[in-house]
């Protein structure tokens, strides 16, 4: 999915959403579809993540089935799969700095703002790099905001292994100022 189809699909989604009297919904996405709606990257992605809310209503997933079906789309082209990121703790403020996508409908589709991009983006290159890491280097973190995420990421794994995986990540992907500011 490209930018055009990633809103087409959305919009698609919103009015079936409305034709099933879907109660008002906020939706939040993040990822590679949330990075190419706010124009950070122009690639293809086979998805759209959802990161809140955690329990979705009946009529939005049959919505999501409908959308599929009309369009020729996996079922699974818009899902739940970064939700830990929510049972987790998103970062402070996340709601407040999303943008809305204006559908005019009950749904509204929330984008994650650049700044808990950054955060979701360094917490999925330390585990899977590739173009997660791409994403995040797309974003030009500035050093204290890499720095803010990686306090964000050591919350949600906690573990001496991860600390010094994400500093070796830092470090080996030439930020080695905030490695040394985050572990002195």
């Amino acid at each position: 999915m490209d930018d055009k189809e990633i809103t087409s699909y959305l919009r698609h989604l919103a009015r079936i959403y409305d034709e099933l009297r879907g109660a008002p919904l906020e939706v939040s996405i993040c990822g590679g579809a949330a990075l190419n709606l706010l124009g950070y990257v122009k690639r293809v992605t086979k998805d759209i993540d959802i990161v809140s809310p955690e329990v979705l209503p009946p009529a939005f997933t049959e919505a999501v089935k409908i959308t599929a079906d009309y369009f020729g789309l996996k079922p699974d082209w818009i899902n739940q799969g970064p939700i830990d990121l929510l049972r987790m703790g998103l970062p402070d403020g996340f709601h407040g700095r999303c943008k809305k996508l204006e559908l005019h409908s009950n749904l509204t589709i929330c984008i994650a703002d650049r700044f808990d991009q950054i955060h979701f983006k360094l917490y999925a290159s330390v585990d899977r790099g590739g173009y997660h890491l791409q994403d995040l280097k797309a974003l030009n973190p500035t050093d204290e905001e890499l720095a803010t995420a990686v306090r964000w990421c050591l919350t949600h794994d906690v573990s001496e292994p991860f600390k010094e995986i994400m500093k070796d990540f830092l470090v080996k992907n030439g930020w080695n100022d905030v490695a040394h500011e985050v572990f002195p």
